[in-house]
């Protein structure tokens, strides 16, 4: 296996944080399929069937609100499973499915395309009736929904488990990154064809664009076949909860936690939910509250949130570490939800969508706005998994369907109000809902103290220093070779020491020999 080579494992050690097979697996899986979304769900297939259902965001809303059932269903059972049998089993089922679904559309998109240009039709119309398009792309969604709702639970569960408790900041701010990135690069690529293709909006270029989106996520369907849970860590990836001692007061604080998360993420996703869909077709939209503008502008605006994101997130990691977790995502939200209340006073200008200088201010506090409201992502989810005990990570990462179930059930609500009033009034309904989760994180201020920094810190030392015992030890105790000694030190990362903490890792934490073994061991790592 590919993730048992010793080159590689030393190469991810340095550049990754870990050398574990699940989280390299995870980091091969992310690239796929961020990609594929950067594509596909960046507004390209809610503007695919805002065309073909003659421009009724009404439908696109209840085509978010069926998806936002499915998964809400499934993603449920997935976490229930997860806790119940093997996660690698059912992150296997669920691909099974994905693949089924994915490669359904592919299927429907090409089929669509070679008809059109059969047909010598490039514009709006399709040469399957509208109405039946419809239902089988949200058919071939629903079974791609499905197959990934099974497993999100699972892979999301698997991965939190296979990271040592105190170090998930770093790797979950660095897959992210990666994350946002590859969102990013198949958000410029989408631009790219656009140009090529002419930069209209057409069903045939909005097909070509599908489908390079789909196939991007097969190799990652197919990835997730070999997560494996023997590879997951054991007591090193416990929850705090699990080490607060006789403190029952103290535990029982602790499991406020992640409900607490929860109900942020829910209120945020209720808000979200009313008007994210219906951005990208905003922006697009030429009645008379869009802004009327290419489609290689929208995708830019979408890539520039994603850039965005990407600068706040590796920035809230810096200021969490100084300030705290809790403390710095705060900040952001203020700063978020402050850019969300210009583009509402906006909108009600009556001139807001005529004049060049309104759009690029609505547009470029939506890119400030996005970044800032989705930077502290990795940061939240952090914290979620330190407080959730092992056993119940399943369930509490399925609990992300129903935020998402939320976002879609709104989206219904959304595409109602734009259709039958005005985008300025989703708008303002999404700000009440910010407050209001913003509003909710002030109790985590006194729930997750600053200091549990210094305790994750301590972990993560003390974990570093157990991997360099196994790499300077063989298993029968012998020391390796100094020539091998010197390879393993250029690829190992060593955690910067505690300022008030000066242990010598040779004399507590290498394994009992003589003493002049333990010098040697000691030579090596100075």
């Amino acid at each position: 296996m590919l993730t048992d080579n010793t080159w590689v494992k030393a190469f991810c050690r340095k550049h990754v944080g870990s050398d574990n097979h699940n989280v390299i697996l995870a980091l091969v899986y992310t690239a796929f399929i961020a990609l594929s979304n950067g594509i596909i769900w960046s507004g390209i297939f809610a503007s695919y069937l805002y065309l073909i259902t003659n421009k009724s965001n009404e439908k696109v809303g209840y085509s978010e609100g069926v998806f936002g059932g499915f998964s809400m269903g499934w993603g449920l059972l997935g976490g229930w499973l997860a806790d119940k049998y093997r996660r690698d089993m059912i992150i296997r089922r669920g691909g099974y499915v994905a693949v089924i679904g994915t490669a359904s559309l592919v299927v429907l998109c090409s089929f669509e395309l070679f008809s059109n240009q059969l047909d010598g039709d490039l514009e709006t119309d399709t040469h399957i009736a509208g109405s039946y398009l419809f239902v089988l792309a949200c058919t071939g969604c629903i079974i791609t929904t499905v197959g990934e709702s099974i497993s999100d639970s699972s892979s999301e569960a698997i991965f939190a488990d296979s990271i040592a408790t105190g170090s998930r900041l770093e790797l979950i701010t660095r897959f992210t990154t990666l994350n946002v990135a590859m969102s990013i690069t198949g958000q410029v690529l989408t631009i790219i064809v656009f140009v090529a293709l002419g930069n209209k909006w057409t069903t045939n270029d909005l097909c070509i664009v599908l489908l390079g989106g789909l196939f991007f996520r097969i190799p990652g369907c197919f990835v997730s076949f070999f997560f494996n849970d023997d590879c997951s860590l054991k007591t090193e990836s416990k929850a705090v909860t699990e080490d607060v001692g006789s403190s029952a007061s103290k535990s029982k604080k602790f499991t406020y936690v992640p409900w607490i998360l929860f109900a942020i993420e829910l209120a945020w996703c209720l808000g979200s939910g009313i008007t994210v869909k219906f951005i990208p077709l905003f922006f697009q939209s030429d009645k008379r509250d869009g802004l009327d503008v290419s489609p290689a502008v929208v995708t830019a605006v979408l890539c520039g949130r994603q850039i965005a994101t990407l600068f706040t997130t590796l920035l809230n990691e810096k200021l969490a570490l100084k300030m705290g977790r809790v403390q710095s995502g705060l900040l952001f939200w203020v700063l978020g939800i402050s850019l969300w209340s210009v583009i509402v006073v906006m909108g009600f200008l009556d001139d807001y969508n005529t004049h060049m200088g309104n759009r690029i201010l609505i547009m470029s506090c939506f890119v400030a706005r996005s970044g800032l409201l989705s930077g502290n992502g990795a940061a939240d989810y952090s914290i979620s998994m330190d407080y959730v005990p092992k056993d119940r990570r399943g369930f509490f990462t399925s609990l992300s369907a129903i935020t998402m179930a939320s976002w879609s059930g709104t989206s219904v609500l959304g595409g109602i109000l734009v259709d039958r009033g005005s985008y300025k009034t989703a708008f303002l309904v999404t700000l009440a809902f910010h407050v209001l989760s913003t509003s909710l994180r002030i109790p985590l201020l006194w729930l997750v103290p600053k200091e549990q920094q210094k305790i994750s810190k301590k972990q993560q030392n003390k974990d570093s220093i157990s991997k360099l015992r196994i790499l300077l030890l063989g298993k029968s105790g012998t020391l390796m070779s100094a020539a091998d000694a010197a390879t393993v030190k250029e690829f190992l990362i060593l955690p910067e020491e505690e300022s008030d903490e000066k242990e010598s890792p040779t004399k507590g934490d290498i394994e009992e020999g003589d003493s002049s073994d333990a010098d040697e061991k000691t030579a090596l790592i100075n």
